[in-house]
This record gives structure tokens, C-alpha cells and sequence, in this order.
């Protein structure tokens, strides 16, 4: 997120995006010396309040004087709504004690001082604090800290999307079940004003939203009053009436809204004014539900919530947002609908493939979008592969919208335009459920043209007995920092104790690992350490040590890439590795994976970063030809050969050679951009060979050929080498001149 130096860059001109505000808010506050969350929340209200020129009556003298302060004509509301929330404005401020004047310099404008700002200002105080580092808490399996793990709001442009996929001018009533600071439930109080030409105070009635966390509901109330204010064009109402708001109670608590899945659960709310209702106050089932759920699998999860769920959400217990899904399933009415956005690797991951076919079996898939990664932008370097799915109770005829914004460049214009701007795919729900049925494990392939999936009832799978190939997974150390060292850091001495360790890195055809595993007892003591940790003596792919063989990073944030394992290597389980029983025939294995065709059918088996070697083994496999395997050969050796050329000018790779031509005199840029560039000409010629010996072998048509070459994971995965920067250039001369000195 950015970082503001000067009130100036805060202007309203400035068109920034709602988190970019609470950005620039949190800076400046902190620069005045505030830091405390209920502090920057309070203020944060106080300075909505004003921008709006309205404050709630009956409030305490501290956030009175603050109000009037900033905006002395302020209309004073006593509707039941804006009560609530000065309740909640003086609990906030109730430690504060007599304050100074907290007047700052900002425009006091509602669209910088939007809605949903105190709401963010939580996520970016409680994201950046914590008695616990972050991998701490994914580790503790603890309860306390699941708001840590699982908070991370919706964006703006999302949820405007979901409220708009779900509520219709017949809709009654709408439940976001993980409402956190009501980002959704905002867009859903707009929604139903415009289509259902309802007042704020008649829309309010129709809206619920369920959260674990008591400070959470009480944002969203504050969120929904200040959108109402809104939507009133700062007029007062008299009639808003409390928000349906609630947190359950019960001996189960912490278990949250997925208790309202079970059929004979017992338990009362609290509303988010802290009075206690009866669970019938809440609708037993909703015409509306959307949701971003907590994301959360069940090997980070405590160990009382992994129970609950596989005993009573048997066939979504491996992670929090599947199980929600299902709750939503449970819900909604039998002409509802449910919008959530989700992880990718629901559409088609083997293990939720139970869930699919239910929901397959009840509902229409009627809208899916494809975000892809970066779409939580208060979630610095976030990898997690988004989608947002929209289901319909119903089993008529129907199409499916697919929208695809994987690109970072079709989400900057979504963010802007909205998603419904945004070109889509219609695609019959019969032919994409025949799809589906055609593929084991059921996934939902909105991309997979049919005579793509036809190759999974066609051909048998790549590991299959008859084919000769191994796919397995590789050495788990349990102790990297002890065992695995960088080439450069070895002694002279210590160098016959180490081996070659391949473990990931995601080049294509050919590099040489950087890596050493110390091998001097023939992995004996990390056979002893994991054993210690629970783990088995055996070291996952001993049998295959040190044999040729093609291996693919575990993690493939720039797409699927295959290589060679290098010579005489030991392979990491981040590398795990593909090994022939004819080593004459892996060059074609390599040309193979490497192809679009397989490129794209392992995107369309598991669209996320993480690459299964279940995804490699179910791949369809046509067995070649001798001709077809020399023709191939011949190609992947010159893409080998060029690798290579590349591995001997990069400064990371032991191969590195200083006496090349080209690290003759002073590198520079120009000079060795050009050679890359002529390599990535050359490497793309020769992969397109590739590509039509791999179609021609599996008869795909014309169409489908260009379909495959346009898609985004393909067009990603293709990428042989990165353009060098200046940095690059200056490391390549350091590490040239050292070596010729030594």
C-alpha cells in the first residue's frame, strides 16, 4: 500500500481507490502521534460524521466536542441507527479521557472520508500488528488468531460485483455470513436501492450480516449507517432502523456462522449493540447470499474446527471458504442465489470434487470470474488464485458468463469500470457440465474447449504402467538452513561432503542448480532428523537420485516451466521430477511438458501457483512414434543448447564462464539484452515447432490451437527468458572480474 508524505497527495482530484485513502489517513495520524486502533477508528468516524455534516444525538462530550470541532452545523439524527452507532462512538472513545483538539488539515469531503474508511483503517492497523509474526500464527493453530489469518476485506469493485450478482428487484432478503467491516453488505444496501427503488431505511430491513468478531459488526454498522447517509444525500431519516447485525452465541462461538448450517443447533445473537436476540430473528433461509469467506485449509486450522467440519461439512472440510460455501448451500431459498469469491482450486482440485458434484447436481454456475492473483490489494504479495463463482438454484437451461481478469491490466480497467464492463464468454451450461463429466475428478473448466477434455476418456494417463514414466515427489529435509547451502558459500575443503541439489526456480529446458545438499553420511542424518519429526526414514525419491531426469517448480508464479534435473543432482520436494525408464526418450517427456498443450491442460487441472504431481500424472498421454520422437529431440536439444548458453552468462549459476566473448571488455546492457533477446527469438521458433507435433500427435483443430495459444496461463508459461536489468549487467561484471582475479 502506498505511503503519503503531504496532505496535498490526499486531494479528492487525486481518484484514489478507498484502501488508498484509509492509507493516507493511518499515515497522517501516525505522524501526529496516533497509532492505537480504537483511537484511529474513533477519529476516523468522527471525520466521516463531519464530512457528512451530521452526528448521532445523545454522544458522550469527547466525541461531541471532536464533531463540532471540524463541522459545528452538524444535523443531529436520532433515528435508532445513528443512536447505535454514537453508543459505539463513545465505547471507542470511552478511555480516552480529556483530549486535545485533534482538528487536522483535511478536506473534509465524503469521497475521501468514504463509507467503508474506518473499516479499513481495522484491516491496516490489525494487519500490521501483532504479538506474533505472521508465520507464527498460521502455526499456532489457534483460534485467537484466525482474525489475523482470515480478515482481509473485499475491494470495492469486487464486492459491488457480488451484491449486484445476487439481489434482484424480487429479492427480499440477503445474509453475507463473513461480513467483516461490511464491505459487501455496502454495496448490497446500494443494490437494493436502486433495484428494488427502496429507501435506505427499507433496504436496511432486508439486509443481514453474520461475523465472529463483535468489533467487526459494529464497523459494519457504522459502514452501513454512513452509506445510507449516503444514499440520503446527507439528509436525515428518522426511521433507520438498527441493522440486522449479529454475532452467534453459543458453547460453539468460535465456530462462527457456519453453526447455522446444522440442523438442530443451538443458539441465541447478539446484535452488534450488544443486545441479545433469539436465533429466530434471523431468517431460517435468505433469497440472496454473497460472501468472501475466510480462507483458511484444515492443516492450519484448530483443532476443534477441523472435527467440526468433518463431522457436519464432511465433503468441504479441507478449507474454511469451501466449508462457507456449502453453509450458503444450506441457506438459500430454492430460487436463491450465491455469489462468493473464492479460491480457484475449488473449480477443479481433486478434493472438492464431492462439493462440486452437489452443487452441479442443484445449482446453475451462471457467472464465473477469473481474478487470478493480486486481487486483495491490502494483501501485500499475495499469490492466492481467486475466482468468483455465482450459482442459482435451479436446473433449467442456462448459460454461463465467463469473465477472465488474470491480467493485471484487465483488473486496473475492472477497478475502474467495474467488472460487468468487462468482456465475457458465453458458454451453454450443458456442454460446460459435459465437460466436466468428461474429466475424472469433475472440475468446472469454463476455458476447456471439449475436444481438449475428450483427451482424458481418449488417451490414459501420463504415469501409466504401460508408458515407462515416474512421477514423484522429492527429498524433504525437514532442516534446509542445516543441510542445503549456495554454492558460493562452500569451503574448498567441504566440497566433497555436498552434492547437487535441485529445488525449484522455474527455468525452462536447462540451469544448473545453485544449490549443495550435504551428503557426506549418504543422507544419514537427515534420515535421523526426520524421524524425529514425525516424518518416515525413507527419503521420498531415494530411487531416483542422481538419474537424468525433468523436474518442475513446486511454485509457479510465472507459469508452468519444465528442465532438466541438473547432472548427478539429488531433486528437492519443490522440484519434484518426472524420470523415464527409456532415458532416450526424455528430451520428448521434456519438448512434451513443455508444450502448450500440456501447458494448458495442467492450467486448466490446477489453476493456482502450486503444481501437484497428481495434476502431471493425470495428464493425457499419446504414445509418439519413433519419427515423431526424433523430430523432437532434435528441437529440444537446440532449446537445451540454448538454455545453456544463457546459464553460462548468469551470474547466480556455478556454470557461469567469464571467458565468453561476450564478457570480453565492459558488459554492457545493450550488448547482453541483445543476446537475450536474440536467444528468446530463437527459443520461441523452436517452441512453436513444438507446439504443432504435439497438436498434430493429438489431432487438436485450428480452433483450438489458437484458443490455447491466446490463453493466459499459456501465453505466461511460454516465457523463456526475462529481459536483463542493470542490475543483472552490474552482477555479471563483478562475478566476471572475480573469477578472472582468482
Amino acid at each position: 500500500m502506498a505511503k503519503f508524505k503531504d496532505i496535498s497527495d490526499i486531494s479528492p482530484k487525486a481518484e484514489l481507490q478507498d484502501l488508498d485513502s484509509a492509507t493516507a489517513f493511518v499515515d497522517i495520524l501516525a505522524r501526529h502521534g496516533f497509532n492505537s486502533l480504537n483511537k484511529c477508528i474513533w477519529l476516523g468516524a468522527c471525520y466521516c460524521l463531519a464530512a457528512r455534516a451530521v452526528r448521532p444525538a445523545k454522544l458522550d462530550q469527547v466525541s461531541l466536542s471532536l464533531i463540532n470541532s471540524l463541522s459545528p452545523d452538524c444535523a443531529v439524527d436520532s433515528s435508532p441507527l445513528a443512536l447505535s452507532i454514537g453508543q459505539y462512538l463513545d465505547e471507542l472513545a470511552s478511555n480516552f479521557g480529556p483530549t486535545q483538539s485533534l482538528k487536522l488539515d483535511l478536506p473534509l469531503s465524503p469521497e475521501f472520508f468514504h463509507c467503508l474508511l474506518p473499516a479499513w483503517i481495522f484491516q491496516i492497523l490489525t494487519q500490521s500488528e501483532g504479538k506474533t509474526t505472521y508465520t507464527e500464527a498460521r502455526q499456532s493453530r489457534s483460534f485467537d488468531e484466525l482474525p489475523r489469518l482470515t480478515q482481509w476485506f473485499t475491494p470495492c469493485w469486487v464486492s459491488s460485483y457480488l451484491a449486484d450478482q445476487v439481489i434482484s428487484s424480487k429479492t427480499e432478503t440477503f445474509l453475507d455470513p463473513a461480513c467483516g467491516g461490511g464491505h459487501i453488505l455496502v454495496e448490497a444496501l446500494k443494490s437494493f436501492c436502486k433495484k428494488n427503488q427502496l429507501s435506505p431505511s427499507r433496504a436496511l430491513e432486508r439486509i443481514s450480516g453474520l461475523d465472529i468478531e463483535p468489533a467487526l459488526i459494529k464497523l459494519s454498522a457504522l459502514s452501513l449507517y454512513l452509506c445510507a447517509l449516503d444514499l440520503n444525500n446527507h439528509k436525515l431519516d428518522s426511521t433507520l432502523p438498527l441493522a440486522n447485525l449479529f454475532c452467534i452465541e453459543s458453547q460453539d462461538a468460535e465456530l462462527g456462522s457456519l453453526i447455522l448450517g446444522l440442523e438442530n443447533s443451538t443458539y441465541s445473537l447478539v446484535r452488534y449493540d450488544n443486545t441479545k436476540l433469539e436465533a429466530s430473528s434471523l431468517p431460517m433461509n435468505f433469497d440472496a447470499i454473497a460472501a468472501n469467506p475466510p480462507y483458511l485449509g484444515y492443516r492450519l486450522m484448530p483443532k476443534k474446527m477441523v472435527a467440526f467440519l468433518r463431522q457436519e461439512y464432511k465433503d468441504a472440510h479441507y478449507d474454511m471458504y469451501s466449508a462457507f460455501l456449502e453453509l450458503a448451500s444450506r441457506l438459500i431459498n430454492q430460487s436463491g442465489k450465491i455469489s462468493f469469491i473464492c479460491q480457484q482450486s475449488f473449480l477443479s482440485i481433486t478434493r472438492y470434487e464431492l462439493l462440486r458434484k452437489k452443487l452441479l447436481s442443484s445449482y446453475n454456475f451462471t457467472s464465473l470470474v477469473s481474478l487470478g492473483s493480486g486481487a486483495f490489494q491490502s494483501r501485500s504479495g499475495e499469490k492466492v488464485s481467486s475466482v468468483i463463482v455465482t450459482l442459482e438454484h435451479s436446473k433449467q437451461n442456462y448459460d454461463l458468463s465467463h469473465i477472465d481478469l488474470r491480467d493485471q491490466a484487465c483488473k486496473r480497467i475492472a477497478l475502474k469500470t467495474g467488472i460487468n464492463s468487462m468482456p465475457s464468454k458465453l458458454i451453454l451450461g450443458k456442454e460446460m457440465e459435459e465437460t466436466s463429466r468428461l474429466i475424472a475428478g469433475t472440475p468446472i473448466l469454463p476455458d476447456c474447449p471439449q475436444d481438449v477434455a475428450q483427451l482424458f476418456s481418449r488417451l490414459p494417463q501420463l504415469d501409466h504402467k504401460e508408458h515407462g514414466i515416474t512421477v514423484t515427489n522429492g527429498m524433504f529435509t525437514c532442516d534446509n538452513k542445516r543441510f542445503v547451502k549456495h554454492f558460493s558459500e562452500i569451503k574448498d575443503f567441504e566440497k566433497d561432503d555436498f552434492v547437487p541439489y535441485d529445488k525449484g526456480g522455474g527455468q525452462k529446458w536447462f540451469a544448473t542448480t545453485p544449490y549443495r545438499l550435504w551428503w557426506k553420511d549418504q543422507g544419514e542424518s537427515i534420515r535421523t532428523l526426520r524421524v524425529e519429526r514425525g516424518q518416515s526414514k525413507t527419503l521420498p525419491g531415494e530411487d531416483f537420485y542422481f538419474k537424468q531426469g525433468i523436474t518442475y517448480s513446486y511454485i509457479g508464479t510465472r507459469g508452468f516451466k519444465a528442465r532438466l534435473l541438473s547432472p548427478g543432482s539429488v531433486f528437492d520436494i519443490a522440484s519434484s521430477s518426472l524420470f523415464c525408464k527409456d532415458e532416450t526418450k526424455l528430451n520428448y517427456l521434456l519438448g512434451f511438458l513443455n508444450s502448450s498443450l500440456v501447458v494448458f491442460i495442467l492450467g486448466q487441472l490446477n489453476p493456482t501457483v502450486n503444481f501437484q504431481i497428481g495434476d502431471i500424472r493425470r495428464t493425457p498421454y499419446c504414445k509418439p512414434n519413433s519419427k515423431v520422437v526424433g523430430e523432437m529431440n532434435t528441437l529440444v536439444s537446440k532449446s537445451i543448447e540454448l538454455a545453456s548458453i544463457f546459464d553460462q552468462i548468469n551470474p547466480d549459476s556455478p556454470a557461469f564462464d567469464p571467458d565468453l566473448e561476450l564478457l570480453s571488455g565492459k558488459p554492457t546492457l545493450e550488448r547482453v539484452s541483445a543476446m537475450v533477446k536474440d536467444l528468446n527469438r530463437q527459443e520461441k521458433q523452436l517452441q512453436n515447432q513444438i507446439d504443432e507435433i504435439v497438436f498434430e500427435l493429438y489431432l487438436v483443430s485450428s480452433n483450438t490451437r489458437q484458443r490455447i495459444k491466446e490463453n493466459y496461463w499459456v501465453r505466461n508459461s511460454g516465457r523463456f527468458l526475462t529481459e536483463p536489468s542493470e542490475s543483472f549487467v552490474r552482477k555479471l561484471t563483478d562475478r566476471s572480474r572475480s573469477l578472472l582475479k582468482t
